[in-house]
């Protein structure tokens, strides 16, 4: 709700920028910090792909039209859960080749 409130209030963009940042300090502290920052990086992590889901409908709808919203909002979708259906796979294959070299 909040990343809602703000696209309202602020330039979208820019409110989207801020939650990848918040992302990547996420995946950041998983690297370089002891094992107690892990909850705050999973949430820092987790706040991420929910926001940008949620906000793809209204970036798509802003910038580019309701007469094209239904074309492109579909395929951004189809590509977002294609990615979700196979980021898994790809992960567990990337760890059984980690741990096989």
């Amino acid at each position: 709700m909040a990343v809602g409130v703000l696209t309202d209030h602020v330039f979208a963009p820019h409110v989207l920028i801020f939650v990848g940042l918040i992302a990547t300090t996420g995946c950041t502290a998983l690297v370089l910090y002891d094992p107690q920052f892990s909850a705050i990086a999973a949430v820092a992590i987790g706040f991420s792909p929910g926001a940008e889901a949620d906000s793809a409908g209204l970036l798509v709808a802003k910038y580019l039209g309701p007469e094209s919203y239904g074309r492109v909002f579909g395929w951004q979708y189809t590509a977002f859960i294609i990615g979700v259906g196979i980021g898994p796979i790809f992960m567990g294959a990337l760890y059984d080749v980690k741990w096989k070299i």
